[in-house]
Parts: structure tokens; C-alpha cells; sequence
């Protein structure tokens, strides 16, 4: 039964995280398409509170439960090459999110905030392409996992 559990904490993790990066990515576009102020106000603080949540609490979904199915069935982490690859591909993604993506985010509502839409507009573009750029490298994770 803990396994099932597991396997479903592990499977829920992917639905939300992922289903938030698309989701959040298609939304956002709809919005910031609009040129209307309060939908970039609204979007930028949707955007982070998605992620703090969804993208966040996916993550954990995955890799806690992950990492402990990994024990449980006594699994090599280093010589189960779906494991490793997909740990790779959310570890790429997980890097440009910290590392540019939030960065982007808390631009897009100080300039959503400040009425600057030609600094929003920048801050978007760039958060939207390397947004889906992330987003391969979790879709490829997902393939493997299944695929394995």
C-alpha cells in the first residue's frame, strides 16, 4: 500500500508541476496579449503564487516520494539510467527557474506594479521563452519515467 502511495505522491508531483508550467505559460500569454494594466498586475502575482505553490509543491511531490521509492525497491540511483536522466532534465529545468525564471517573475510584477509596461513587456518576453525552454527538459523527464 506504501508503494501505491508513493507512486501516486510521485505522479501527483509531475501533474502539478507540470500542469503549472504550461498552464501558467499559455494563461500568462492571454493576459499579457490583452495590453490591459491590471492584467499584468494580476498575471505577475499569479505567476509567482502558481509557483510558490504549484511548482514548488510539485517538485517536492516528486522528488521526496522519488527518492523513496528508489530506496525501497533498491534501485542504484547512478546505474538506473531513467532515474538519472530524468533527475537531470528536473535538475536543468529546476536551475533556469531559480536562477532566471523567479528573477523574471519578481521583475514582471515590480514593473507590472510601476505601470512600466515597455520594462514588463521586456521581462515577460524573456520569462516566456526561457520558460518554455524549461519546459522541455520536464516533458523529456516525464517520457522517461514513463517510457522506462
Amino acid at each position: 500500500m506504501i508503494d501505491v502511495l508513493l507512486k501516486f505522491l510521485h505522479i501527483l508531483g509531475a501533474v502539478l508541476m507540470v500542469g503549472n508550467v504550461i498552464t501558467t505559460g499559455l494563461w500568462a500569454h492571454w493576459a499579457v496579449s490583452e495590453d490591459k494594466e491590471a492584467l499584468r498586475r494580476c498575471a505577475a502575482r499569479s505567476i509567482l503564487k502558481a509557483d510558490i505553490f504549484l511548482t514548488f509543491v510539485g517538485g517536492g511531490l516528486i522528488v521526496v516520494p522519488g527518492m523513496i521509492m528508489v530506496a525501497r525497491q533498491d534501485l542504484t540511483f547512478m546505474s538506473t539510467p531513467w532515474i538519472v536522466q530524468g533527475a537531470i532534465a528536473l535538475s536543468v529545468s529546476t536551475l533556469v527557474w531559480i536562477v532566471f525564471l523567479i528573477p523574471d517573475q519578481l521583475r514582471m510584477q515590480k514593473h507590472a506594479e510601476a505601470q512600466d509596461r515597455e520594462a514588463f513587456v521586456n521581462a515577460y518576453r524573456r520569462w516566456s521563452s526561457l520558460g518554455w525552454f524549461a519546459t522541455i527538459p520536464l516533458i523529456y523527464a516525464l517520457w522517461v519515467m514513463v517510457a522506462r
